[in-house]
């Protein structure tokens, strides 16, 4: 299936179904310190991503593309 979009959106992310997280391309994840959200992120992040995460600025997140394995800070505007 291509083409087809969804999104998933937690405060807790150890929490969510592994299946549309193993499928995903694109991840807009924003700051954490919770050992458990950092761990379960661990197991598909490279090691200096989870350095990012813990200290990202707020209105900020880590880009990550799945199929490249490129990761960027963005920042998210004030709506």
């Amino acid at each position: 299936h291509r083409n087809n979009g969804c999104a998933e959106i937690t405060r807790k992310i150890n929490r969510l179904n592994p299946l549309p997280s193993s499928q995903a391309i694109h991840f807009f994840i924003f700051k954490k310190f919770i050992p458990n959200d950092l761990k379960y992120l661990s197991e598909f992040l490279p090691p200096e991503s989870i350095q990012k995460i813990r200290t990202l600025p707020k209105f900020h997140c880590l880009y990550y593309n799945s199929d490249t394995e490129e990761t960027k800070i963005g920042y998210i505007s004030k709506l």
